[in-house]
């Protein structure tokens, strides 16, 4: 089995109770005011230039999921966004800072197309 092919290594402790229930390496989906909660914050806790008080409420109630916002709110709380293209059993972990894509060429798109 390839290194792109191997199951991902999840490190990741769940906080939610929901989730405490749940054994290791499950990935039942905890929504974004469970672990607001859990890690012990109010919604004022978080707000911000970037996190305002209706952003925030969209984002807990999954209307506006932009990546941004997402990892902002995410950073707030104290952690980091992972975010992974999925294709059966293989599995990307995508690095969408900025300074991944820093001195990556795009692709040469052929003259004859």
């Amino acid at each position: 089995m390839s290194r792109l092919e191997s199951p991902p290594l999840d490190l990741t402790v769940p906080a939610s109770p929901r989730a405490k229930r749940l054994p290791p390496g499950s990935r039942v989906p905890v929504p974004l005011a469970q672990i607001r909660k859990d890690v012990g914050l109010l919604r004022t806790d978080l707000q911000s230039p970037v996190l305002t008080s209706e952003r925030l409420s969209a984002l807990e109630a999954h209307r506006d999921l932009d990546l941004d916002a997402l990892s902002a709110y995410v950073r707030a709380l104290g952690g980091h966004l992972e975010v992974a293209a999925v294709f059966g059993v293989r599995r990307y972990p995508l690095d969408l800072s900025p300074q991944a894509a820093e001195g990556v060429e795009p692709d040469e798109i052929p003259d004859d197309l």
